[in-house]
């Protein structure tokens, strides 16, 4: 990794400064700064989602194509993602290893018949059936966020530092 470029990207888009404690840009790979590059000159906003497994293997290989985000709050990512922006996926315990764009993100407020709605229309996408007990554990969800996917990209992996419980943060240059 040519770590001079990533200099100049972190004195090019002026890092955020919460996110500089999170992912040192020194950290961020090529591919990676590309991808961010357009965030900031589209005015998108990235975003770092935590997963668990076995739904961050699904996300590699491409059978999981919508993330979702189901909570009791209005906590992001409910609001906050739009087409365009960039979703960075990393495993519990601080490693990112992908990413993706998002295609359009659905803001549901949760009802028996709006589960039933996301179990069918979004089940499969959402690879619900990885999980024996997925709608039993959402089902005192008020909210659920739904953000289609366009192709993931694996990348090299990239250690941050987080200190908080928050399973997504959200960030705008």
């Amino acid at each position: 990794m040519d770590m001079d470029r990533c200099r100049i990207v972190y004195q090019f888009f002026d890092w955020p400064q919460d996110m500089k404690s999170v992912i040192p840009p020194k950290m961020i790979s090529k591919s990676m700064q590309e991808e961010l590059h357009a965030i900031a000159i589209g005015h998108r906003k990235f975003h770092l989602a935590l997963m668990r497994e076995p739904f961050l293997s699904a996300i590699l290989n491409g059978s999981k194509t919508v993330e979702s985000r189901f909570s009791r709050n209005r906590i992001s990512p409910w609001g906050s993602v739009d087409s365009g922006d960039l979703i960075l996926f990393a495993k519990l315990g601080g490693i990112v290893v992908s990413y993706a764009k998002a295609l359009e993100a659905h803001y549901i407020i949760m009802s028996e018949h709006s589960r039933d709605y996301i179990e069918t229309n979004y089940g499969e996408r959402i690879c619900s059936s990885l999980d024996p007990e997925f709608w039993q554990k959402k089902s005192k969800s008020k909210y659920a966020t739904l953000i289609e996917l366009g192709p993931v990209t694996s990348c090299e992996a990239v250690k941050f530092r987080k200190r908080d419980q928050r399973a997504w943060i959200s960030w705008r240059f």
